[in-house]
């Protein structure tokens, strides 16, 4: 038997992570592109904005959530942030964005502590460098996240929606659904 694990978006939770002011690296094409593609598939999104300004999380209504420099080393550990993203009851946290270094790194260890399991969309992240940003995926594949791609995240979220009628309730892949 073959076990199905792709990945469904009722149990995803999409981050995306900016820095403040913008490094133009993450682009406003990226942003608007995860973003129609959560709402596409009825993913809940979130935008992290990593700001040079200091005090608390500052959680909004429009689902932007300022992480401050003293949240940085580990944004979860503030109570709004991680109450907000506990209320989605989600188990997996998707996450893209700048820089991978730092917002992307940090806010990744910090979710894997939590108990979620952590993708990283690493052609939709950016780092000061090619080379940083390399070495920040290996670093995340060392704490137990997960890297993906654009396109496999958009194919998974698309095949896993048409999966309930070929994959019976044990999440067995049937005879018939092998490919």
């Amino acid at each position: 038997m073959i076990s199905l694990c792709l990945l469904s978006p009722r149990d995803c939770l999409l981050a995306i992570v900016i820095s403040v002011p913008a490094n133009k690296q993450f682009s406003a094409h990226k942003h608007a592109f995860l973003s129609a593609l959560a709402a596409e598939c009825n993913v809940p999104a979130l935008t992290l904005e990593a700001t040079t300004s200091s005090g608390a999380a500052i959680v909004s209504p429009d689902d932007i959530i300022r992480i401050t420099p003293t949240m940085l080393a580990d944004p979860l550990a503030d109570e709004k942030l991680e109450r907000r993203i506990n209320s989605y009851k989600k188990d997996k946290l998707i996450l893209a964005g700048e820089t991978s270094e730092g917002a992307v790194t940090f806010t990744a260890i910090s979710a894997l502590v939590r108990g979620f399991d952590v993708y990283v969309i690493d052609d939709l992240c950016s780092g000061s460098s090619a080379y940083v940003h390399q070495l920040a995926m290996q670093r995340l594949v060392q704490a137990g996240a997960i890297l993906t791609t654009t396109s496999q995240l958009q194919a998974e979220w698309g095949a896993t929606r048409l999966q309930p009628a070929a994959v019976p309730e044990t999440g067995k892949v049937s005879e018939q659904a092998r490919f």
